[in-house]
């Protein structure tokens, strides 16, 4: 308030306030900005990660897989179905779902989906 004007705020001050609101708010944003920014790096850095161990994992089992097995994880990572697998192994469909599921078992993972 100012002096001498009991309880009139005077146009500097509400001037300084105002002010001093918008240098808040600025930061605020730029902080704001700067936290988003952080976590895309480390969204990044998270996918990279994955990734890793996805790649890490398709390269450690080969040697623990049966011949059939190898065949049908080649065909996993040509994205094919269970019906495409059977037809191109020349086995029944259900017998490529076993394999299937016997391969996504020895890697660890629930979905095929997680082998790509």
């Amino acid at each position: 308030m100012g002096q001498g004007q009991g309880s009139v705020i005077t146009e500097e001050e509400v001037s300084s306030q105002s002010k001093g609101q918008i240098d808040a708010a600025k930061k605020l944003q730029e902080l704001l900005i700067e936290e988003h920014k952080a976590k895309l790096v480390l969204w990044g850095i998270q996918r990279k990660i994955i990734q890793f161990w996805r790649d890490l994992r398709i390269l450690q089992p080969i040697g623990f897989l049966t011949p059939r097995e190898e065949q049908v994880v080649s065909l996993l990572k040509m994205r094919k179905g269970n019906k495409e697998i059977a037809a191109e192994l020349g086995i029944s469909e259900r017998t490529a779902k076993f394999h299937v599921a016997g391969v996504l078992a020895k890697f660890g993972v629930r979905r095929r989906e997680e082998l790509w």
